[in-house]
């Protein structure tokens, strides 16, 4: 029996195991055509103007798209081509947008890792950063938690600011993606460290197991 692991499959030697059940996922068919479904996601977003309409009314002199990390397996070559085109049909060039790499508190990406995250087409159109959480900050002030809110300036200071990425359950904070792609993102390394020492918190409030 093989096993799915990573990008690769592990055979696993069944007459090894005295007793075993096997727990499969609940595998979903994927959309027959990914890259119309985004394109018609653009053209009828869910409580929102068309972004080629919003982006040719505020003509922003500097976009800045957030994407993930290597450690989404988001698939930009479907999500990408069609967000970029509505942008070119606003009138922005490509050395008006930059993508800033939410890696956190990761390490940046090699080159090798932007090329298998994003293609080389892409990266030979358009710049891509990598976040640093220990420069190029602006302090946004203290948050309600107490934390004091770091963040990226090429964010704080783009004219039209987009995340991109994927939306997966989070082991604390319900679902990764969206608001995650700020903080932690591109937020700064105390922000981060703050947030994360939230976890503790949360944990020791869950109810006790019954035994």
């Amino acid at each position: 029996m093989n096993l799915k692991y990573g990008k690769q499959q592990l055979e696993l030697e069944e007459d090894r195991l005295p007793e075993f059940k096997i727990l499969r996922p609940n595998e979903q068919v994927g959309l027959d055509n990914p890259r119309q479904a985004v394109e018609d996601s653009l053209e009828n977003p869910i409580d929102s103007r068309p972004l080629h309409k919003l982006a040719k009314e505020r003509q922003p002199e500097e976009v800045v798209i957030i994407v993930n990390d290597i450690s989404r397996p988001t698939p930009y070559e479907v999500l990408l081509p069609p967000l970029l085109n509505k942008l070119e049909a606003a009138g922005i060039t490509n050395e008006q947008i930059t993508f800033i790499i939410a890696t956190g508190i990761h390490d940046p990406h090699t080159k090798e890792q932007n090329r298998e995250v994003f293609g080389t087409e892409l990266l030979n159109n358009y710049e891509f950063i990598s976040h640093d959480p220990d420069n190029n900050l602006v302090d946004l002030g203290e948050l309600s938690s107490g934390n004091q809110l770091y963040l990226n300036k090429k964010v704080v200071e783009a004219d039209l600011l987009l995340t991109l990425g994927v939306i997966a359950p989070h082991y604390f904070a319900g679902f990764s993606g969206g608001r995650k792609s700020i903080l932690p993102g591109v937020a700064g390394r105390e922000s981060i460290e703050f947030n994360h020492s939230r976890m503790v918190d949360l944990l020791g409030n869950l109810p006790p197991i019954e035994k």
